[in-house]
């Protein structure tokens, strides 16, 4: 679940919209959606339920919401616009980046962009229940055969994976927001203090090392 303000200089004043009942957002967000696979979205149309409206000077600002899990295809919208998230976090894809957008962040959209947002979870927690759950025997069981085949617990099998992948991800480029987002991280405190404790250091200093080591073996 994701909840935006939207200000683009210029536009008209748009006609105030309640909230309504979820079954109804969620068929204007599905006609908004077909509407968007085949034209670009004109000024002031969103992806969303817009629940606010508001209008100051040569500048109007909404506020809108998205749904969790909400997958908003490939779409363009007819001009420019910034968009600061209140609430939730999701990936929006272009063409030439991936943006790892949470709260109190500011996105820039360029008239004409094309973009899509994900709302939908990246990595699915992973539990001992959970897994237990898969295979059909008891956690305790479970926890117990894992430990004396790993020498680790599920938890601690899953977080160092995690960061074994970040690892990659931080080589690849990806900004830190994005990798604690991408990882499933609960917030970049948390990938932090997470990363140092099996790394051995901090993700900022991995990403330098990665850098150098790269720059080394370009030579």
């Amino acid at each position: 679940m994701a909840t935006q303000l939207k200000s683009r200089p210029g536009d008209a004043p748009l006609a105030d919209e309640s909230r309504s009942a979820l079954t109804l957002t969620q068929l204007r967000e599905l006609r908004a959606v077909n509407r968007a696979m085949s034209r670009q979205l004109k000024s002031g149309e969103y992806l969303g339920h817009v629940t606010a409206v508001g209008r100051w000077d040569s500048c109007s600002v909404s506020e809108t919401h998205y749904g969790r899990g909400a997958f908003l295809p490939a779409h363009r919208h007819d001009g420019g616009f910034l968009t600061f998230i209140l609430a939730g976090s999701y990936r929006e894809r272009t063409s030439g980046e991936t943006r790892s957008c949470t709260p109190r962040s500011l996105v820039i959209h360029e008239p004409g962009e094309t973009h899509e947002d994900d709302l939908r979870n990246v990595r699915q927690q992973i539990s001992l229940a959970s897994v237990a759950r898969e295979v059909g025997v008891h956690p305790v069981h479970l926890a117990r055969q894992f430990r004396k085949h790993y020498g680790v617990s599920v938890g601690e099998r899953v977080r160092f994976l995690r960061v074994e992948r970040a690892k990659e991800l931080i080589a690849a480029g990806m900004s830190l927001p994005g990798v604690a987002l991408e990882m499933g991280f609960a917030d970049q405190s948390h990938f932090t203090r997470t990363f140092m404790k099996l790394a051995g250091m901090s993700p900022g200093m991995y990403r330098r090392k990665s850098q150098h080591a790269s720059r080394i073996q370009k030579r």
